[in-house]
């Protein structure tokens, strides 16, 4: 639309052969989108037009790990190009000719100095969880099986979650790793045929089947918190999945099927028991009706149009684990929702220096600003998205991206929620007013397993409860039948009298 819009008002003539996908922000960068490789295969097979350049956002080269560029260029002899801002897309569309190969010049870098985070002691846990995410990448990076390219891109990328580790962004690192194994997972998954993809499926319900839950106490809450958003997370993709797959759109799946299995595998590892036995059990019962007060807020968010795709699929996984009764899981979900649109309400027709100064009171983010200080963080989720805030500051620092601003703010804004959550689900513990609650909708005070679904379980209830109506009916109408005849019988018998 940026690009018509020039063309429009400059009255310049645009190349016919070339199209574009990505995200623009008032800064003029091209951001990142998803499905690429969708997007690139969509062009090349287009029966309307001939393209010969497809240009797409800076580092999105490589998806699930194929090299989109050369896989377009060899199957379509379509030219993908990375383009990083609105002028490199107006040197291609109106300085280059019909049917010309392109070029980009690449845009310099610097290196990210990262100023040191100090991680608390309550973080440690997750410290340990990074170094195991990162074990993982290493491994993956180097098998067999793996493409060249995609292998030197982990590696890069291990060697950035490993400073990121040593310098205390636990929740950055760990990301990062995250990442970088989903996409070989994706590659592995990205050729697989139907019956091998519905096998991996088989085998994630069965790990979701098998997951049982610790105990989420005042202790380790937000340990099991965690672990259940990110379980939830990976059902819903389980559940695309199988819908992509029924479409027959098998490569799209498979990066669903990456991301369901690497989510899998962090909520089996956040599943951390209470080391004190006397802490007090957090009964998702006591947290209903705050959990229900959120929902509805992001609904009515939602209804105004101010929730983005991420927040949206959050307030989504928030309702389905309210229906499953994990309702302080869903206090967490639908803070993701609302803290996300509280931070694009703050950086919406706001230009990149305005946002900064906003934040820092400088035109760039120094050690100097006040967010980098020490601050002391009740949450632990709180305080690992506030880091992991600062490294999306820091990166859109040396590379103006404004994608990486976006998710800065996000995650700041993320941080104050969660840590004002604790604290009222903590309140609401010491004070749960349990006499309020009848005692038949009190949970079982024990581990439990959390099942993807419960539509099964609702349907025998419905059938159950209809032919209990319906069994009730009949002794009623055999009553009120019966009655008249009773009296009929009884007004005759004193007649007879």
């Amino acid at each position: 639309m940026a690009l018509l819009s020039y063309a429009e008002l400059t009255g310049k003539r645009m190349r016919r052969d070339i199209t574009i996908t990505g995200s623009i922000d008032s800064q003029g960068h091209v951001g990142k989108i998803g499905g690429i490789l969708e997007k690139a295969t969509a062009v090349g097979t287009s029966e309307l037009r001939k393209y010969a350049v497809f240009m797409i956002p800076r580092k999105q080269r490589i998806q699930g790990g194929i090299d989109v560029a050369k896989y377009a260029l060899d199957k379509w002899k379509l030219q993908v190009v990375e383009v990083d801002n609105f002028d490199d897309v107006i040197k291609i569309a109106f300085e280059t000719k019909e049917g010309e190969k392109v070029t980009v010049e690449e845009k310099i870098i610097p290196p990210l100095i990262l100023i040191p985070f100090k991680a608390s002691e309550k973080t440690s846990e997750f410290g340990k969880i990074a170094t195991s995410e990162l074990s993982e990448t290493k491994r993956k990076a180097n098998g067999a099986n793996v493409p060249e390219e995609l292998s030197v891109q982990a590696k890069e990328n291990a060697i950035e979650a490993q400073k990121l580790l040593e310098k205390g962004y636990y929740y950055s690192s760990a990301n990062i790793a995250f990442i970088t194994t989903i996409s070989i997972d994706e590659f592995n998954f990205v050729n697989a045929t139907k019956p091998e993809l519905l096998g991996r499926l088989k085998e994630l319900k069965a790990l979701a089947e098998d997951l049982v839950f610790e105990n989420q106490t005042e202790e380790n809450f937000e340990w099991i918190v965690g672990a259940k958003l990110r379980f939830y997370w990976a059902n819903g993709k389980i559940k695309l999945a199988e819908d992509k797959i029924a479409a027959g759109n098998y490569i799209s799946a498979a990066g669903d099927i990456a991301l369901a299995t690497s989510w899998m595998r962090a909520a089996g590892r956040m599943n951390i028991p209470s080391k004190n036995q006397n802490a007090k059990e957090m009964r998702n019962f006591y947290f209903r009706e705050k959990a229900a007060d959120l929902i509805s807020r992001a609904k009515e968010l939602r209804v105004n149009g101010r929730l983005d795709f991420e927040a949206d699929e959050r307030l989504k996984t928030a309702i389905d684990e309210f229906s499953n009764a994990e309702y302080l899981t869903a206090v967490f979900d639908a803070s993701f929702a609302i803290a996300y649109s509280e931070a694009l309400d703050n950086i919406i027709d706001k230009t990149y220096s305005e946002v900064v100064q906003n934040i820092c009171n400088k035109d760039s983010f120094e050690v100097t600003c006040d967010i980098f200080k020490d601050l002391e963080f009740k949450s632990m989720w709180a305080e690992m998205y506030y880091a992991h805030g600062l490294y999306n500051f820091q990166e859109s620092n040396r590379s103006l991206d404004g994608e990486n601003l976006a998710n800065g703010m996000k995650l700041l804004a993320l941080s104050n929620a969660f840590e004002k959550r604790r604290e009222e689900v903590l309140a609401i513990l010491n004070n749960p007013a349990e006499e309020l609650i009848p005692a038949s909708t009190i949970l079982p005070s024990k581990q439990v397993q959390v099942k993807l679904t419960v539509e099964e379980d609702s349907k025998k209830n419905l059938i159950l409860y209809s032919m209990v109506a319906i069994l009730v009916l009949i002794i009623l109408f055999a009553f009120i039948s019966r009655r008249p005849k009773e009296l009929k019988m009884a007004y005759t018998e004193t007649q007879m009298q």
